[in-house]
C-alpha cells in the first residue's frame, strides 16, 4: 500500500482513501506536551496551561533580579546618604542576591539550599579572582559593567555581606513559597 499522493495511489484496495500517516515525534527529556484546549462559543484558546509552573517561578526570578539590580544601582549612584562602609555592605549583599535570583532563574527545579549554595560560591569565587591582577582583568575592572559584576579588590569582609545577601535572599524565596502554596490550597 503506497501513502504518496497522486493518482490514486494513496487509496485502498476497497475503494477507500487512506489518510497519510503522521510522522513520529521525538521531544526533549523533560518537556511537557499540553493539548490546547479551546472554548466553544469563540474557539480562542485557553491560557490556564499556557505557562508551565518552572516557567512561572522563572519570570518570578528574573522579576526580582530585576528588581535587586535596579536596587543596587540606586545604592551605588545614589547611596551618598549612607556611609561609605555600609553602602559597600549593601551594594555586596544585593550583588549576593542577585546572584540567588539569577541562579534560581537558571535552576528553578533544583533544591532551594542548593540554589543558595552555588550562589554563594559563585560570589566566594568572584571575591577570590579580586586578589588576581593581570592587566586584562584590571583593564576589565576599569569599566563601570566590569567594576559591577566583577568588583575591584579583595576585601575578606565582602564574604559576610555576600552572606547576608544570599540569606535575606533565601528568606524572600521561602516566603514566596509559603505564599504560593497558601494561594494553591486557596
Amino acid at each position: 500500500m503506497s501513502f504518496e499522493a497522486g493518482n490514486g495511489a494513496n487509496s485502498d484496495p476497497e475503494g477507500g482513501t487512506c489518510r497519510k500517516p503522521r510522522p513520529t515525534r521525538y521531544y526533549p527529556l523533560g518537556t511537557e506536551i499540553r493539548r490546547k484546549r479551546w472554548t466553544d462559543s469563540s474557539k480562542k484558546r485557553v491560557n490556564s496551561a499556557a505557562v508551565s509552573p518552572a516557567s512561572r517561578r522563572r519570570l518570578t526570578y528574573v522579576a526580582l533580579a530585576l528588581s535587586t539590580i535596579g536596587i543596587g544601582l540606586f545604592v551605588h549612584l545614589r547611596g551618598s546618604m549612607l556611609s561609605p562602609v555600609s553602602r559597600d555592605i549593601l551594594g555586596d549583599a544585593l550583588w549576593a542576591a542577585m546572584i540567588v535570583w539569577l541562579i534560581s532563574a537558571r535552576i528553578p527545579n533544583a533544591r532551594p539550599w542548593t540554589r543558595y549554595g552555588v550562589a554563594y560560591a559563585v560570589c566566594a569565587l568572584v571575591e577570590t579572582s579580586q586578589a588576581l591582577h593581570t592587566a586584562r582583568l584590571d583593564a576589565l575592572r576599569a569599566t563601570t559593567i566590569g567594576h559591577l559584576v566583577l568588583g575591584s579588590g579583595f576585601d575578606p569582609r565582602d564574604f559576610l555581606a555576600y552572606a547576608l545577601g544570599v540569606v535575606g535572599a533565601a528568606l524572600l524565596d521561602v516566603g514566596l513559597v509559603a505564599r504560593r502554596a497558601n494561594q494553591r490550597v486557596s
